[in-house]
């Protein structure tokens, strides 16, 4: 199965128990990717993006979100602080584990 698959599929799953954090979450990054294959179809690419291609994108949504929280912990907005890392954590699940040191 296809990462792209497993984020579909755990957003059908999220949507039936009424996550709606979750749900949020997997749709923007959802749009992320539809997007990433846009912009690769205008370059003549006609095939689905890869593993590879949908983990690149979900970084740079780990990337934002971190930076966010940032911003949101400078300004103490506690509200959007712990929506932002709520989404991060459900986002980061579908990167593999990083090595450590």
């Amino acid at each position: 199965m296809s990462l792209l698959e497993r984020i579909s599929q755990d957003l059908k799953a999220a949507l039936k128990s009424g996550a709606t954090l979750k749900v949020g979450a997997l749709r923007f990054v959802l749009a992320q990717i539809h997007n990433q294959e846009i912009a690769s179809r205008s370059r003549g690419r006609t095939e689905i993006l890869t593993d590879a291609e949908v983990q690149e994108v979900i970084r740079r949504e780990v990337k934002k979100r971190k930076e966010a929280i940032d911003l949101f912990r400078a300004n103490n907005r506690q509200d959007l602080l712990d929506k932002e890392e709520a989404e991060l954590k459900v986002i980061s699940g579908y990167l593999p584990a990083m090595m450590s040191e």
